[in-house]
């Protein structure tokens, strides 16, 4: 290893031993040995991204192996960061949560990795790529007005958990408002546009953007940056007279506060716009020292055009021609793009029925065989696009747990569903699922099974399905690791959570059977609906208070129960 090379490694660790001295005790600040490996796999036919290895390194010269440190190595920081959450959770039982952490009980003197993990230690690998975080709307509901202390603990988190690509949508309205100037657009009708931070839902630019961003690059964290969307000022088309302009549909009866101004995909226009937007956009992060494209062989960007909205035409020909020319915009504004959407446009059946959705991804398969797209499927767990779409046809997508609409403190959750579901959608034939997230509209709400979405990427598909997968040989690739995993089962990951929550020599009986009592109860909805309950308290005041369909206020569990399981803990 050349000398540039060596501090090219330690200055691409440094932030994650930053973390450790951020989060951790003192006696863990030069605990761990944090060290890139490319060449880190293992032999499993399934799990075979991000893999991350635990062993114990001891110091030369030194019997004593309690002052040994832990190594940990990983084919990412985000596989060293999942690897060091690994060691808290499972040897030191503690983690980070929206909650809290129990930090302050860590065992005085650093544990070593249990020796029953044998020569080769602790091993693990995800089995999609992309492990991501966020909806559009948790800026609205959960992010509008954090500072950058906020910030930083959840930045800490999503390393911690592994995740590598979150949403980049933070200070936006900046970038938007400073486009339509330079478009000649005056101030009066670009404000006109924007509503407020909460509603956007983006918050004002300013340092704490370029802090976001430079620590995501510094954790190798993907983002997913906003696109021309082609929705503009109302004033925009007296601009351009030439161009094709139409009204999008009323939104949730909002009238004329809604029905926005768009440009269609098909116009020239539109790929002009996408690329000055884009240039534009890396410019103003360039202004602030962050390069855009450092490290990066793929650009995501995200661009919604039909999010509860219907489209402007239901033919499946001109369906196919606007997805087309997004996809070709979008490559014209950067060859490295990568068009990302939310696929909860596809869980309204008028007008996307086959023909339409066949039309829709045909036209994105038009650039590069559609291998440049990325459908985050909002609701898997609830209302799984993937199943009636084939596997989105074959393009590249994710299985994600909403279960949280508005931001709501409801208590709701399909936890059998979970610990099944993602790995039916993995092994499903078009073998196209590459990510998998959580996508709740506001956060801090039904905390364990967002942790549990979390963690089921490094669970192994093969020892949760043994039937399906022939038993790996340790010979098969030269250097590979076992895993040596067992199966996930859904009552043992619940009772580790519980007593990382509070403390293994806290955690009571009466505890686990609350907790216990909560899954089978708040936790296992089998009504079909697709959101969390409301209570008379969360609704608006009217005088018959019973509501029936979204967000409905009748409850599907034994409430006894639950106030019951209140009362245990």
């Amino acid at each position: 290893m050349t000398s540039s090379t060596k501090r090219a490694a330690i200055t691409a660790v440094t932030p994650l031993e930053d973390l450790v001295k951020r989060l951790l005790p003192e006696p863990y600040h030069t605990h761990f040995h944090f060290k890139l490996r490319v060449d880190l796999t293992t032999n499993s036919e399934t799990n075979v991204h991000d893999t991350f290895r635990l062993y114990n390194l001891r110091r030369r010269h030194t019997a004593t192996a309690a002052r040994g440190k832990v190594a940990i190595e990983g084919v990412t920081l985000s596989a060293l960061g999942a690897g060091l959450n690994h060691y808290l959770k499972h040897v030191c039982k503690v983690e980070l949560t929206w909650s809290g952490d129990r930090f302050d009980q860590l065992p005085v003197v650093p544990p070593l990795i249990p020796a029953e993990a044998g020569v080769d230690g602790i091993v693990r690998a995800s089995f999609v790529p992309w492990r991501y975080y966020m909806n559009v709307v948790t800026f609205g509901y959960s992010f509008a007005f954090w500072d950058w202390n906020r910030w930083q603990r959840e930045l800490d988190w999503m390393m911690l958990n592994g995740i590598n690509m979150v949403l980049a949508m933070a200070g936006q309205e900046y970038v938007v408002r400073e486009f339509y100037e330079n478009l000649g657009l005056r101030r009066k009708d670009i404000d006109s546009f924007l509503a407020g931070p909460a509603f956007m839902p983006w918050q004002r630019m300013g340092n704490i953007q370029g802090a976001i961003m430079q620590r995501m690059q510094a954790f190798n964290i993907t983002p997913i940056m906003p696109s021309f969307q082609g929705f503009v000022p109302r004033k925009l088309p007296e601009m351009y007279p030439n161009s094709t302009f139409v009204t999008a549909s009323n939104w949730n009866q909002m009238g004329k506060f809604s029905q926005v101004t768009a440009l269609l995909p098909t116009e020239p226009l539109f790929t002009t716009l996408s690329k000055q937007f884009i240039q534009l956009q890396r410019k103003m992060y360039m202004d602030m020292g962050i390069d855009l494209d450092v490290g990066a062989a793929e650009n995501f960007y995200l661009l919604d055009l039909y999010n509860e909205m219907q489209p402007s035409c239901t033919d499946p020909a001109c369906l196919q021609a606007i997805s087309a020319g997004v996809m070709r915009a979008m490559k014209a504004a950067d060859p490295k793009a990568i068009w990302t959407m939310q696929g909860w446009f596809l869980v309204h059946l008028y007008p996307w029925q086959p023909p339409q959705n066949v039309a829709f991804f045909d036209g994105i398969k038009q650039v590069n065989g559609g291998r440049d797209a990325f459908v985050i499927d909002l609701n898997s767990e609830v209302m799984p696009v993937w199943e009636r779409t084939d596997g989105f046809y074959g393009t590249s997508w994710g299985w994600s747990m909403l279960d949280n609409f508005g931001g709501g403190q409801g208590l709701y959750g399909t936890l059998p569903s979970l610990l099944k579901e993602p790995f039916r959608g993995y092994q499903q034939r078009a073998k196209s699922m590459r990510g998998m997230g959580i996508t709740m509209e506001g956060i801090e709400n039904n905390e364990y099974l967002y942790q549990l979405v979390l963690d089921i990427p490094w669970q192994s598909v093969e020892a949760t399905y043994p039937d399906n997968y022939a038993p790996a040989v340790t010979a098969a690739k030269h250097g590979a690791y076992s895993l040596k995993q067992e199966a996930l089962r859904g009552k043992t990951h619940l009772e580790e959570f519980i007593k990382r929550r509070y403390g293994p020599d806290h955690t009571t009986p009466a505890m686990l059977k609350a907790w216990t009592t909560l899954s089978q109860t708040v936790w296992d909805c089998r009504t079909k609906q697709d959101s969390q309950s409301k209570t008379y308290l969360d609704n608006a005041p009217r005088l018959d208070m019973v509501k029936d369909g979204f967000m409905r206020t009748v409850m599907w569990y034994d409430q006894n129960k639950v106030v019951a399981a209140w009362k245990q803990l």
